[in-house]
C-alpha cells in the first residue's frame, strides 16, 4: 500500500474562497488506482524481504480493522452493561448513606409544655 510521510511542502495560509477558485479538480478513481507494475517499479529501492514484511504488517492491520468492525456491537452491550452497573452502585451507596425515617426522629412537640396539637381543629 501507498503510505504517507512527514516530509511534506509548507505554504502560506490561504483563504478558503481562493483556495476553493484554484483547487484542481478531483481525480477519477481510476488514476488514483495503481496497478501491480507501477506499485513494484515505485518500491524496486526497497529489498524483498523489506516489501514482504511492509506487506505482512499491512495485512495484519487489515485483519485487526475488520474484527474491530466485526465487534463493534459488542463493545456497545460492554458499555450498557457497565453503565448499569455503575447506575445501580450508585444507587445503592445513595440508600445507604441516605437517613432513614425513623419513629425516633419524630419531633416531640410536647416537650414545649404544651401536649396539645399544634394544628388547631375549627
Amino acid at each position: 500500500p501507498v503510505g504517507l510521510g512527514w516530509h511534506y511542502t509548507e505554504y502560506e495560509p490561504l483563504d478558503v474562497n481562493e483556495y476553493e477558485f484554484h483547487h484542481s479538480r478531483r481525480r477519477p478513481v481510476r488514476e488514483l488506482v495503481l496497478n501491480y507494475y507501477r506499485r513494484m517499479k515505485i518500491l524496486a529501492d526497497n529489498s524483498e524481504d523489506e516489501i514482504k514484511k511492509a506487506t505482512k504488517e499491512a495485512n495484519r492491520a487489515m485483519m485487526q480493522r475488520n474484527i474491530t468492525k466485526h465487534l463493534l456491537f459488542l463493545w456497545r452491550i460492554f458499555d450498557a452493561v457497565e453503565s448499569a452497573g455503575r447506575k445501580i452502585k450508585r444507587a445503592a451507596k445513595r440508600e445507604r448513606t441516605s437517613k432513614r425515617w425513623n419513629d425516633e426522629d419524630e419531633l416531640d412537640w410536647s416537650v414545649r409544655g404544651n401536649s396539645k396539637s399544634i394544628l388547631k381543629k375549627n
